[in-house]
């Protein structure tokens, strides 16, 4: 196992404690991965360890060259291109070759299987695109694609959204944050998230959002604080008054009143899980499931396709624009069939399937995933031409990739750019904000503590958002083992609990990103990614101290290190 974390964390040491001497632990400056992953690319072709026949056969060769030459530095000796990786990311140069030894170099008998695995330190790390890109090419370099044992994807088990009418907006997408803040838009509609907690920068964010609401609420009260009565004369009114200032009106569906639900002018109550028919896709064993309905929302709850239809239905009758033209659903089946249509032409063989998109799933009825149950489907599902029979992917791209000429598309990117802003500017005061900060979530606390903090067991078992320090820097700044602490930078501040353990490195702050009562987005920096516009949660730069008085009581188990097994 190569493991690339920059902290100890407790999937590592559970691992040393099967067999230490096949474990490998790098630790990566924050930000590089990117860098680490090409330095082992460039070292498995130097070696030659690549799967010659798999990048002739299935690549792109004039991409290939490119990639090799721009990005690898192709030209460049391999010992100058291992001496830069080491000094940008902290590798030593030793352990980069012996990662790229353990993962590609052959066996005296055929190709090694490696099977890849990532998650949000790639992808919400600095040049998202990029690392992703670097991170994949480094296992087609080793044919690790297509063969039992073998592939590259993400690890987690997320629901991903799986039907996606036509994008007409420009690539990348606009910041909807950045145009936010700065005044643009007058409706705001949130759905099945809480950006209070879980846009980066959110300290900024939502006071701002605050200002805007506050806006239009006081210009719709006036100065003798009562609203326009009738709903069409208060939907004239807010029209008018967005018109007319700096206003935002925020509608928000949820099935709690979170954060972001209280600055809310209209709230409609959703139905949650068990309460509506839902079908979702895993996104690492793609899986297509039904998960039926088994009780009545309450209330005037709907669940969220009806409430889009409702709306899209009555914009349609104020407006008279086809745009908001086919939403006459009869129920969640003919949302999901609906959607099946969208994709094209699944009667193909299996190696056909490899060029199909993932999520297809044309002809599937909510009859047969309720006869297959959590078996469900693997993504892409296939029409058998011989057959007619539907038929799931176990494995793709064994055949081809779903490129028009079946080949891989490498990416040449360029090399390190440095840090953006405001990291650069926090490291030209590193005296100032002397540690990193990197974020991450627990397993007893599930993402935001959405329904856990309603649950006095779960959040009894994290009842405090907390920070973890290496015990040299706690011992520097007077820190204790569940001290409270104030963690803090230009962009925001942050208190929570001390957790003193060698997960972290020294000069590096690790921090619960979501808790009902802080999040370390507050803290985190507003750069995103130029070519997706995914941010860079996961570091910026922070100064740390103890704060007086005394700390809340909490159980100590509460706080016992996760990364300390037996």
């Amino acid at each position: 196992m190569v493991v690339i974390d920059p902290r100890r964390s407790s999937s590592l040491e559970a691992l040393r404690t099967l067999d230490p001497e096949r474990v490998l632990h790098l630790r990566p400056a924050p930000g590089t991965d990117l860098v680490l992953a090409n330095a082992m690319s460039r070292v498995v072709l130097d070696r030659r360890w690549q799967d010659e026949a798999f990048v002739r056969d299935r690549t792109d060769a004039e991409g290939f060259a490119a990639w090799r030459e721009h990005t690898l530095g192709g030209r460049t000796p391999l010992a100058q291109v291992l001496a830069e990786a080491e000094r940008i990311t902290g590798v030593p140069r030793a352990d980069i070759e012996r990662a790229a030894d353990w993962t590609h170099r052959p066996k005296r008998h055929g190709r090694k299987r490696t099977l890849t695995l990532y998650e949000k330190g790639v992808i919400w790390n600095l040049r998202n695109h990029d690392t992703v890109a670097s991170v994949v090419q480094l296992a087609m370099l080793g044919g690790h694609v297509g063969r039992p044992g073998t592939g590259c994807g993400r690890q987690g088990g997320h629901q991903e959204g799986y039907v996606r009418p036509p994008y007409p907006g420009p690539r990348p997408p606009p910041n909807v944050d950045a145009h936010l803040l700065g005044g643009g838009g007058k409706a705001l509609w949130v759905m099945g998230t809480n950006p209070y907690l879980t846009t980066p920068n959110a300290q900024r964010y939502r006071a701002r959002l605050h200002e805007r609401t506050l806006a239009l609420t006081r210009a719709l009260t006036g100065p003798r604080g009562s609203d326009p009565a009738g709903p069409e004369a208060r939907a004239d009114a807010i029209v008018r008054a967005l018109d007319q200032g700096d206003g935002l009106f925020l509608v928000v569906s949820e099935l709690y009143l979170t954060d972001t639900a209280r600055d809310a002018h209209l709230v409609l109550p959703a139905a949650g899980w068990g309460e509506a028919e839902l079908t979702s896709i895993n996104c690492n064993s793609r899986l297509l499931r039904l998960y039926d309905r088994f009780v009545d929302p309450p209330g005037d709850a709907l669940p969220d396709w009806e409430i889009c239809a409702r709306a899209a239905r009555r914009m349609a009758a104020v407006t008279g624009e086809p745009r908001y033209a086919g939403f006459d659903w009869d129920g969640p089946e003919a949302v999901f069939l609906e959607g099946g249509t969208t994709f094209p032409d699944n009667r193909v063989d299996e190696a056909g399937a490899d060029g199909l998109p993932c999520e297809t799933y044309a002809g599937v009825t909510y009859a047969m995933l309720r006869e297959r149950g959590p078996k469900g489907f693997q993504t892409p599902v296939r029409r058998d031409p011989g057959t007619g029979e539907l038929v799931g992917t176990k494995r793709r791209f064994a055949h081809r990739f779903a490129t028009d000429d079946g080949r891989f598309r490498w990416h040449a990117s360029d090399g390190w750019t440095g840090y953006p802003e405001p990291v650069a500017t926090y490291l030209a005061s590193a005296d100032r904000w002397p540690f990193w900060l990197t974020t991450g979530r627990t397993q007893r606390l599930w993402q935001t503590g959405y329904h856990d903090q309603r649950i006095e067991e779960r959040l009894a078992d994290v009842p405090l958002p907390y920070v973890e320090l290496h015990p040299d820097d706690a011992a520097t700044l007077g820190v204790a083992h569940g001290d409270l602490v104030e963690v803090h930078n230009e962009e925001g501040n942050l208190v929570a609990q001390a957790r003193v353990l060698d997960g972290p490195p020294r000069g590096m702050v690790f921090a619960l990103q979501f808790h009902p009562l802080g999040t370390a987005n507050d803290l985190t920096n507003p750069h995103v990614d130029a070519t997706t516009g995914i941010p860079w949660y996961k570091a910026t730069r922070v100064a740390v101290r103890r704060l007086e008085g005394e700390a809340p009581a909490f159980d100590p188990i509460s706080a016992r290190p996760t990364n300390v097994f037996g």
